[in-house]
């Protein structure tokens, strides 16, 4: 190894010669600027394209939620005898999902098939699972829900319509403007005119008085008043079922006169739920008055029901 230099022949201390041999030449600042301007303009444009990619992907900003909703269903229908006007019975639900009370203050109803003003009604005595419920002006509790009910008047008569049958708005405080949404049988094609032909049983356009009904097991008697004197009796049926006519067929009596009427055990296919649906309450009379065949409606009740129903599970059930 070789000594260190020294700084001269005096015999002092030795003076070392320090050299960083480590340290490389230090570039011009000049060369470095064209770099950093172009790593920055990559940089830059990479930002907006990401911001504009995510801008593609998310679509604009959702609207903010609505703070009161509503939606409309048919409770029940009242068809009149020609089928072509009834009175249907709506529920109108409300639900608040701001933070403070909300008050519904009227109630409109139009639309093609609306046939006059609706009548708000008292609510209907369901359970509405902590629901407020009550008449105009309601008062829609923060975070809940409200019920309405209205009595509206159809007209049904005419083509079919689409989409909704009927126009339903509330007018809430501070003069907002809520249409409630159709539901169930207010939703389809023809909602609730639908609905009415559906409750209209068949020819209810030409009842006839019950008088009395009796059931027992496999037999019912039934007294009916408006036949003509020597009308006949060609048929029973009751929304789908077979209903045979043991006796009664033909009276000399005229329409005062009650006719009996003895009616054997329905008859109906296991895999049939009627051609309407549900358990009638009424039957059908195909009825021979010196012209062609006419079907006459009789509206027994909610015993017919349980006739029918036992009826079936004797027959399907194998109960007898």
């Amino acid at each position: 190894m070789t000594p260190p230099a020294t700084a001269g022949r005096t015999g002092g201390p030795p003076v070392l010669a320090e050299v960083d041999l480590d340290t490389a030449p230090e570039s011009s600042p000049s060369h470095r600027r064209p770099l950093l301007a172009a790593a920055t303009v990559v940089a830059v444009l990479t930002l907006v394209a990401a911001a504009a990619l995510r801008s593609e992907v998310s679509g604009p900003p959702a609207p903010p939620a609505p703070a009161v909703t509503a939606w409309v269903s048919l409770r029940s229908v009242a068809p009149a005898a020609d089928g072509t006007a009834a009175t249907a019975d709506l529920v109108v639900t409300v639900a608040n999902h701001g933070s403070g009370d909300r008050t519904v203050s009227g109630l409109a109803v139009g639309g093609p098939r609306s046939a006059g003003a609706a009548m708000t009604l008292e609510p209907p005595r369901t359970d509405t699972r902590g629901a407020t419920s009550g008449t105009l002006p309601l008062v829609v509790p923060a975070a809940g829900t409200g019920l309405l009910a209205a009595r509206e008047p159809l007209a049904c008569s005419g083509k079919s319509g689409s989409g909704s049958d009927l126009d339903v708005r509330l007018t809430l405080d501070g003069g907002d403007v809520v249409t409630a949404v159709p539901v169930g049988a207010l939703a389809g094609a023809d909602g609730v005119c639908a609905a009415v032909r559906t409750a209209t049983p068949d020819g209810a356009a030409s009842p006839v008085d019950v008088v009395s009904a009796r059931f027992s097991g496999r037999t019912a008697q039934l007294r009916v008043s408006g036949l003509p004197a020597g009308a006949t009796v060609l048929g029973v049926g009751a929304g789908g079922w077979v209903v045979p006519l043991l006796d009664g067929a033909t009276g000399t009596a005229g329409p005062a006169t009650p006719r009996t009427l003895t009616l054997g055990r329905p008859v109906q296919s296991c895999e049939d739920t009627g051609s309407r649906g549900v358990v009638p309450v009424g039957l059908q009379l195909r009825v021979s008055e010196g012209g062609p065949p006419v079907t006459r409606y009789a509206d027994v009740g909610p015993d017919l029901v349980r006739w029918l129903v036992d009826a079936r599970a004797a027959t399907c059930d194998g109960a007898g």
